[in-house]
């Protein structure tokens, strides 16, 4: 599944009624990227800058523990968003955010 910006916006907040001109203005905001497989989009640790989504792909989220053992917290699929708790309270990201395909 392959969804573009606002589609991803309403599934993810269907309470939020965009009024004339919002949607645009946010928009020019947003940034898209495309990943590798195995690409990292941020490390255990890292403050993320942003609230993320996955448009299309998978992202797997995980940490990794001081023994170096790796746990998968969840995998991150179309249509879903992720990364707001580091990203509104500015302290560093629990897990790594790593794409498991093309994302």
């Amino acid at each position: 599944m392959a969804l573009d910006a606002r589609a991803l916006f309403d599934l993810n907040f269907p309470d939020i009624a965009w009024r004339d001109g919002q949607w645009a203005e946010a928009e020019s905001r947003l940034r898209t990227r495309k990943l590798a497989a195995g690409a990292t989009l941020f490390a255990q640790g890292d403050a993320t800058s942003a609230l993320f989504g996955v448009l299309a792909g998978c992202i797997e989220a995980r940490f990794s523990n001081a023994q170096g053992q790796t746990s998968v917290v969840e995998n991150v699929e179309a249509g879903r968003t992720f990364g707001l708790a580091s990203f509104v309270t500015g302290l560093p990201s629990t897990y790594e955010a790593l794409a498991l395909e093309p994302t």
